[in-house]
Order: structure tokens, then C-alpha cells, then sequence
């Protein structure tokens, strides 16, 4: 799963190029991605890398205690962010399509 995680990451890195970043950033002009992976998975950075590397690593450490504790508080955390990237993406990148 962290194997899968990282290959993710690397891609969607691949993708996004300059534009991919951990902050909610805006460019000028910025560009609206419409790579197939984008287009199936929403949000594969979060649902494809972030949540499968925490949930491997949990597996990897023996840490079910901490997982079950951390992972829905990760997940209200990732709710948050999308519901602010979702806005972000409507309100400015898809209308400068």
C-alpha cells in the first residue's frame, strides 16, 4: 500500500507539474487539469496517496490503536480540504476553463 501510495504521488506530481503544491494556492490563470485520473478519481492525491499510506504504514508499525484514533480525525481533516478545494475549483479554475 505505500508502494501503491507513493507511485500516486509521484504521478499526480507528473501531472499537476508546477501547479501541485500541499496549500490551497491560486495561480494566475490557472490552468484546469482534465487528466483521466483527475476525471475518475476527484481527489486521487488524498483518496490514492494520502489515505493508503497512512492506512499501510499503520499496518506496517502494529499500530491499530493509533489508526483507529488517528484516521477518522485525519479523515474529518480531508473532508475540510476537499470541501475547500471543491470551492475553489467551481468558484475560480473550471469558469477560467
Amino acid at each position: 500500500m505505500v508502494i501503491f501510495s507513493m507511485i500516486v504521488l509521484y504521478t499526480v506530481i507528473s501531472i499537476l507539474g508546477d501547479i501541485w503544491t500541499v496549500k490551497l494556492m491560486l495561480l494566475k490563470n490557472h490552468k484546469y487539469v482534465d487528466h483521466w485520473l483527475f476525471r475518475t478519481f476527484k481527489h486521487p492525491n488524498y483518496f490514492l496517496n494520502i489515505m493508503p499510506e497512512l492506512c499501510g504504514i499503520g499496518l506496517l508499525c502494529h499500530a491499530k490503536l493509533t489508526s483507529l484514533v488517528i484516521l477518522p480525525l485525519y479523515a474529518i481533516v480531508l473532508y475540510k480540504r476537499i470541501s475547500q478545494e471543491n470551492m475553489i475549483l467551481e468558484k475560480y479554475i473550471i469558469p477560467n476553463r
